[in-house]
Formats: C-alpha cells, structure tokens, sequence
C-alpha cells in the first residue's frame, strides 16, 4: 500500500482495489499458492463458477510455468556454449584480460586502443568459490584480486 499511496498521494483511494487484487493473486513462495488458491481450494467452493476460474487458472499456470522452464533450459544451452569449465590450482600463472579504458592502474599505456588484450601473467593465490580465484597483482594497482574466470 506504501507503493501506491507514496507516488500517488491524493489518488490513494482510487488505487486501493488495484493494490488488494495484486494481494490477492501474489504468488507466496512459502505456500506455493496465492492466497485466493489458499482459500478456495478447487472443489472446495460452493460457487460452481469459482472452482472453474480456479482450474483454469491453474491450467494456465502449469502452462506458463512449462513454457518459462523450456525457455530457461535453452537459454542456459544457448549460454553454455561459449563457456569453457577451466581449473586452476594455487602457484599457477595466469593471464589477466581487463577493459582498457576503465581499469589502468595495472598498465598505463599511451595508447589504449593498441593495448594487449591480456596483461603479463600473475600468479593465482586462492580458489575464493567455485568460479572466482585471487590473483597476486601488485601493490600499486587499484583493483580488487578476486576475478572470476
């Protein structure tokens, strides 16, 4: 309710219908329903029309929960094949690519057009999870160690 009535102060009232409906079908991930699912249950209204609406919904939300995961799976198929597993372990030297233009404190070049892609190699120190690994950069550069690979 604070959402609505800190943008729209003096049409609060107007807006009030709206903010109980979005209440109303929220989906809670504690109970995994809304709480209108909550309270009636399909076949559980003496409404014939409320325990329709209730299986309809339901349908379309089996329906859009299948096609959300079939799209999540062929985003992360899409996602995957450019990816690479690599593993380091401590005291091996890798090489670190940066953005030129916004991280200089490692290699200030004339030109940063023409600058390497990859700078010399640094020693890996620690695996910090399970994609991210410190490196040993010198004292005098501004960025923070961990990098994820």
């Amino acid at each position: 309710m604070r959402f609505f009535a800190s943008q729209r102060q003096n049409q609060w009232a107007q807006w009030l219908p709206l903010a109980e409906w979005w209440c109303n079908t929220y989906y809670h991930t504690t109970t995994r329903m809304t709480p209108f699912e909550a309270i009636y249950m399909p076949g559980v209204s003496n409404v014939h029309e409320v325990d329709t609406n209730l299986t309809f919904h339901e349908a379309i939300l089996r329906a859009l929960k299948d096609n959300l995961v079939m799209a999540q799976n062929l985003m992360k198929q899409q996602a995957d094949q450019g990816r690479s597993e690599c593993h380091f372990v401590e005291g091996d030297g890798v090489f670190l690519r940066l953005q030129p233009y916004k991280h200089t404190s490692l290699k200030a070049q004339h030109c940063q057009k023409l600058a390497p892609k990859f700078y010399v190699h640094y020693t890996m120190l620690k695996r910090v999870g399970s994609m991210a690994y410190q490196l040993a950069l010198p004292s005098q550069s501004n960025l923070l160690p961990v990098f994820h690979v």
